[in-house]
């Protein structure tokens, strides 16, 4: 076998007979030679990812004398390890050249692809051992096998065994080839067949039905395979595998046990066996859960021998580390494996290799920045992102009400940019609602390829509203209505307003906590919450456009933007709006009912506006910038599916945003 260090000998097996005692002739040579191949198949999985330069075979006469082995078997796997340690650092090559009858032949470094050449299925035995537990020790008492045997045509020939005019056994030949031996087990184990057949190979059914389905659907022999992972593995190389495009590196024997060494199993916890109304799940299958929703290591490894200086956030992989714990550490969490495989959370100093993963398992590079009339993009995508101190300059210039014209290139209207993005086969997050309430042929041109587009914020910024509802739509439920609270701007204002403050006063309020769009009557023409409602009817399936919703401004049609200026508006504007929201909400309290800003959708309608609801409702119970929604449905007909939190704020928007940029890393990794 060939190791770093050089070509290490040792034994695969021992002694094969060549002759079978029981008819007095030789084994034939395929006997022989599946003997060996045997061997070799038992010791390629303890070797796995080394390669075998040659099988020497030493036969010896019956009276020689052999020689006894100077080491056991564990001792020679011990020196094996020994010297696949010794190439550690240096790691083992790629590729290894052996000679093959004068030929250099190259291994493969990654699974191929294979095509099935077994044409037609293979008989099997299934055989079973039953036995009796005599003084605590289980003892054979019976054996038995059952034979499904597949021909394709073909003439043989039977002879039977008799004895006192009774059938003891059958031969069958295919030509002088003996094939199969039938013994009459009514003689030898009286009983039916049937209930010999339960008793000693219950699972010949089972076998026989799995061999059958694996070869109609995939063309594979269940007997060529030892194990269900290689079955697999065939099953995978035969049908999917693409080693044009997708290469699975094969990883040599040091990659894989430094990368064992990370892996440790579970945390198991023991509780004194009390409780009430306690529900008790059994959670399985963890890590295939996990291969399937988060991203794995993959590809060819790269081993780097020097972590100083590297960016721990851009990591992701496996480093074997020097560990010091805080003192004041209470659970510690990183494990290690003393030399008895007990494993340990320890605390103070150890040495371990630990899987490391960048922050939210993804590294994130700004490569590009815009605006409703600005871009700055790196000039090489693939290569190059943008640096901190640009990004916190972008965000100075934004913070300032700035237009990021004043250093980049001036872009036009976007809409066409985004469904053109679209259909070159990227994705796209959105924040910003026009986009989504443009014309309606503009956003069905936008939504051609759905599992590109993620938009949670521009209804909800964090809040899962969008989520819930495509959940509901795709279990086929039917919504009937939604109502909600969809402006975090107006919900503070309106809960301040309730505690008996100035509304001109809550306004500039909610302007400098951040909350309002730089002109505030953006929020309080009710058109922020219009084009949140726009969204979801469209999402619903209804074909309206804005001029479909109907809202009502907190502000008169004299106050608009194009009659009177920001600076006018915030100065004499906006307070003389302050008696009348005083009286509405004074009203409101004498009815012990609430004032709140939202919208309804239900049946054909969809309006927004001021709206007098109990206090002790999930909306009248709404305080500061928090959003609630309320979903009624055919499931949720009585209580309504409640959503709420936070809304306005940059901090809330900014994260809806990364959740659904890393949401997407499940349809394309």
């Amino acid at each position: 076998m060939k190791v770093p260090s050089g070509d290490v000998p040792y034994i695969i097996g021992y002694v094969i007979s060549l002759n079978d005692n029981s008819i007095g002739n030789a084994h034939p040579n395929m006997i022989v030679y599946e003997q060996i191949l045997n061997f070799l198949k038992v010791k390629a999985e303890n070797y796995d990812g080394l390669f075998l330069s040659a099988v020497f075979i030493r036969m010896y006469s019956i009276d020689m004398v052999v020689k006894e082995l100077v080491h056991s078997s564990d001792e020679i796997d011990s020196q094996i390890w020994d010297l696949l340690r010794s190439g550690l650092s240096g790691g083992i090559p790629q590729e290894v050249l052996t000679k093959v009858r004068g030929r250099k032949r190259s291994y493969k470094t990654y699974i191929t692809a294979i095509k099935s050449s077994i044409k037609d299925r293979k008989s099997f035995i299934v055989a079973n051992l039953e036995t009796i537990l005599i003084n605590s020790i289980h003892k054979p008492y019976a054996a038995g096998y059952l034979v499904y045997y597949i021909t394709y045509g073909g003439i043989y020939t039977i002879k039977p065994l008799m004895r006192n005019l009774r059938i003891y056994m059958l031969e069958v030949y295919k030509g002088e080839k003996k094939i199969l031996i039938f013994r009459e087990s009514l003689t030898l184990l009286p009983g039916s067949l049937a209930e010999l057949a339960k008793t000693l190979c219950p699972h010949l059914g089972v076998v026989y039905k799995a061999q059958e389905i694996y070869w109609k659907k995939y063309g594979i022999g269940i007997t060529s395979c030892l194990t269900l992972s290689s079955l697999a593995m065939k099953i995978y190389r035969s049908r999917y595998c693409n080693d044009k495009e997708f290469l699975i590196h094969i990883l040599n024997k040091n990659e894989d046990k430094f990368f064992q060494t990370a892996y440790y199993g579970g945390h198991a916890d023991m509780h004194k066996p009390y409780g009430k109304n306690i529900y008790y799940y059994d959670v399985n299958s963890l890590y295939p859960f996990i291969m399937k929703t988060y991203p794995m290591p993959c590809g060819k490894p790269v081993w780097n021998g020097n972590m100083q200086g590297v960016d721990l956030y851009v990591i992701y992989g496996f480093i074997q580390a020097y560990i010091i714990t805080p003192k004041n550490i209470y659970k510690p969490f990183l494990l290690i494996r003393d030399k008895n495989g007990t494993l340990l959370f320890p605390k103070g100093k150890f040495i371990g290799v630990q899987s490391f993963h960048a922050k939210q398992r993804l590294v994130l590079r700004v490569v590009g920045v815009c605006d409703s009339k600005s871009l700055i993009l790196v000039s090489d995508v693939f290569t190059k992102d943008l640096d901190n101190s640009l990004l916190l300059e972008i965000c100075r210039l934004k913070n300032s009400s700035s237009s990021l014209a004043t250093l980049f290139l001036i872009c036009s209207e976007t809409i066409g940019v985004l469904y053109r993005v679209v259909e070159l086969g990227y994705c796209v997050v959105l924040a910003n609602k026009k986009p989504l309430t443009s014309d309606m042929d503009d956003y069905e041109k936008l939504f051609l390829h759905p599992r590109h587009i993620r938009h949670e914020s521009t209804v909800g910024a964090d809040l899962p509203v969008i989520t819930s509802i495509n959940r509901l739509l795709v279990s086929r439920d039917t919504i009937a209505s939604i109502i909600g609270s969809l402006s975090g701007t107006l919900g503070y204002v309106m809960s301040e307003v309730e505690d008996g403050k100035p509304f001109s006063k809550v306004v500039k309020a909610a302007k400098g906590l951040g909350y309002n769009k730089p002109d505030p009557r953006d929020d309080l023409s009710g058109m922020d919450v219009a084009r949140k409602a726009l969204i979801l009817t469209r999402l619903l399936g209804w074909r309206i456009n804005m001029d479909n919703i109907k809202v009502k401004s907190l502000y008169p049609q004299e106050r608009v933007p194009n009659k009177m200026s920001l600076e006018d508006f915030m100065a004499s504007g906006l307070p003389s709006l302050d008696i009348d929201i005083e009286k509405k909400t004074k009203l409101a309290s004498i009815n012990r009912n609430v004032l709140r800003y939202v919208c309804m959708i239900e049946g054909s309608s969809c309006q927004g506006g001021i709206k007098e609801l109990l206090k002790d409702s999930p909306l009248g119970r709404l305080r500061g910038s928090n959003n609630v929604v309320e979903i009624y449905s055919r499931c949720y007909s009585e209580l309504p599916l409640v959503i709420q939190g936070a809304d306005a704020g940059n901090d809330t928007t900014a994260a809806g945003v990364q959740a659904d940029i890393l949401d997407l890393q499940d349809p394309f990794p």
